[in-house]
């Protein structure tokens, strides 16, 4: 696992990527005024931008998940993860008439689904990384996340949209963070598969 996230960084970063734009997005469709219309057409807005972001993520880690064919044993687990986002994203953006209540248990079961694939992937990775802490945090708070809005009581529509946007910003953080870390590990790798004689490298794992 660890050997297809190194090879991978940028999917984590360009995940993040996804979560900070949509964070913002729901932070600003608060902004827009507060007639019925207007607060109609903002709803609409986030349930297709939310759909547009869970699609675009899904294509990205499949994407990612077919250059590991073949070449990593666990290469699979990227794709269910790409396929699940596609899935919701699919579903926010085709069914018609999807309201934002219906989106708020959509991004409910998304982010159990999520969170469960993080947990494990985060497992894995502490096998090598002992340290590292973004990927299992992520988890954590999708989990979190996703058990409050299926069970959370008397739920405002302003709230929802703080805890979305949080959540959104709160993804990217960890996300963004777990990328540039790998990222900067790779580099290390290379560098210690160039400069060293071969005794402790990481080339054997990249």
């Amino acid at each position: 696992m660890l050997r297809i996230l190194v090879h991978n960084w940028w999917l984590l970063v360009l995940r993040g990527i996804f979560a900070l734009a949509f964070a913002v997005f729901v932070l600003f469709a608060q902004t827009i005024g507060h007639s019925w219309l207007l607060r109609a057409v903002a709803l609409v807005s986030i349930v297709e931008f939310f759909g547009l972001f869970c699609f675009c993520a899904g294509l990205v880690t499949l994407l990612a998940s077919i250059r590991s064919f073949g070449k990593e044993r666990e290469w699979w687990m990227l794709l269910v993860d790409g396929l699940g986002a596609c899935c919701a994203g699919v579903v926010a953006i085709a069914v018609p008439h999807l309201t934002f209540w219906a989106l708020i248990h959509l991004i409910a079961v998304w982010a159990l689904f999520v969170g469960g694939w993080e947990l494990l992937m985060a497992g894995k990775l502490r096998r090598h990384l002992p340290d590292e802490w973004a990927l299992a945090l992520a988890a954590a708070g999708s989990l979190a996340f996703g058990l409050y809005l299926l069970f959370g009581q008397n739920l405002q529509l302003r709230q929802l949209l703080v805890w979305l946007a949080s959540y959104a910003f709160f993804s990217a953080f960890t996300m963004l963070a777990l990328g540039l870390r790998l990222r900067k590990l790779r580099h290390l790798a290379h560098l210690s598969a160039v400069h060293s004689s071969g005794q402790n490298s990481l080339k054997p794992w990249l």
